[in-house]
């Protein structure tokens, strides 16, 4: 039951709340709306000093300390530490205070000696405490449930007021965005493989690392008829989560047209006309698809504007396979055409996307495809999984930086030896 008694009094705060919602339509300063904010709730809760908290958890600060305290205007940036005890309490639990008289309750550190009693709530945006409401009081047991409630429904409209009015509020923004990217990764790590396809004669390796926490990088191992293995990399341009949205899509058309069981330079043609029609004009993909026959020893693969695969030779020559058509999703009609490469066993197939070759050192200096050639071809008795993993601290090493800059995706198919 609403502890709301006083018909006037209530009258009074929605009138309040009203006006709070249009000072904020009407104004951008966060200042500006909290000073009326404390000026006039208390026509409807007496005080003798209230203050508004906005807390910057990564800093351990209290960004904006807004107050009215005897009638005057005061505002500071203080440490988090620094803050008394009672409106910590409320920002680490989340949980309101009511307290009289102040000075006999152990959780009270009160910044007014004259104090003796007080009512503070939390203010929250999105299930985050952002900050706290506090109003004191020179008088024993000013404060009741009622004006409990009602500070708690104004902490709601101040909450709604920050993130109209700040960017920093941007806390809120931040958090949400932090999550949304959580979620988004979660998704894209559910579009790679999750082991790689145990094939007797073949060692498989892959590994993928988005410089942003999720990129538009993708790779894949894909069982078709008879046996066959089709692997494939793609390059979505750009970065961060619309690169992966893209790459989702271009996932779930390369995929579609496998299962029709066509010749890979159909399924490209198609691919790409699907993505023309849904990309943007600056928006594309590269991407390298070839079918492995084992059985057989034949590769068919198609290059649609991807950096050539290689292919390291037992006796160390290389052979680039580059041959297909231009990116996807730039032209609709484009054509794309199909090679067969025969294999040998102690054949290393590697397959790369641009992080790996335009990975820069302190001087800008490329790592490149001869780097490339030279590391695989130094390494060749690594498995293919050592391949992959120690490419990648390579890399590091190379260009001295803990995350690449771009998204890096590296597979590796070796051919046993007999």
């Amino acid at each position: 039951m609403s502890v709301f008694k006083d018909q006037g009094r209530d009258e009074s705060m929605l009138r309040l709340l009203l006006a709070i919602n249009r000072k904020t339509r009407a104004s951008v300063d966060l200042h500006q709306v909290l000073d009326f904010i404390l000026g006039s709730v208390g026509d409807v809760i007496p005080y003798d000093a209230a203050r508004i908290y906005l807390v910057e958890p990564e800093t351990r600060t209290v960004k904006y300390l807004v107050g009215r305290v005897d009638d005057k205007f005061e505002q500071a940036e203080i440490a988090l530490d620094s803050v008394d005890r009672t409106v910590a309490q409320v920002l680490v639990t989340g949980e309101p205070f009511l307290g009289s008289p102040v000075t006999e309750n152990p959780v009270c550190s009160n910044l007014r000696e004259t104090t003796r009693s007080r009512v503070t709530v939390p203010i929250q945006g999105d299930g985050y405490v952002i900050g706290a409401f506090d109003l004191e009081s020179d008088q024993h047991a000013r404060f009741e449930e009622g004006d409990l409630e009602w500070l708690s429904l104004l902490a709601s409209q101040t909450a709604v007021s920050i993130t109209r009015t700040v960017p920093y509020h941007g806390l809120i923004e931040k958090k949400r965005l932090e999550e949304q990217l959580r979620i988004a990764r979660e998704v894209q790590l559910s579009l790679l493989p999750t082991a790689v396809p145990q094939v007797p004669g073949l060692d498989l390796g892959g590994v993928n690392i988005p410089s942003e926490g999720i990129g538009g990088d993708y790779f894949d191992f894909i069982p078709i008829v008879d046996g066959h293995l089709g692997i494939v990399v793609a390059d979505v341009v750009g970065k961060g989560i619309p690169a992966s949205l893209i790459m989702a899509s271009f996932r779930a058309f390369l995929r579609a047209e496998i299962r029709n069981n066509y010749a890979i330079r159909t399924i490209f043609g198609k691919v790409n006309k699907l993505l023309t029609e849904s990309l943007k004009p600056h928006q594309f993909v590269s991407a390298f698809y070839g079918v492995l026959d084992l059985e057989r020893r034949r590769f068919t693969y198609s290059n649609a504007g991807h950096h050539p695969a290689i292919v390291l030779r037992p006796d160390g020559q290389v052979r680039l396979l580059s041959s297909g058509g231009t990116v996807l999703g730039i032209l609709d009609g484009t054509t794309y055409n199909e090679r067969v490469i025969d294999l040998v066993p102690g054949d290393i197939l590697l397959l790369y996307t641009d992080g790996v070759v335009e990975a820069e050192n302190e001087a800008e200096e490329m790592f490149g495809r001869q780097r490339l050639e030279e590391f695989v071809r130094a390494n060749a008795a690594m498995s293919a999984r050592e391949l992959c993993e120690q490419l990648c601290a390579e890399l590091t090493r190379f260009s001295r930086r803990a995350y690449p800059e771009d998204d890096t995706t590296i597979v590796v198919a070796k051919l046993a030896l007999p």
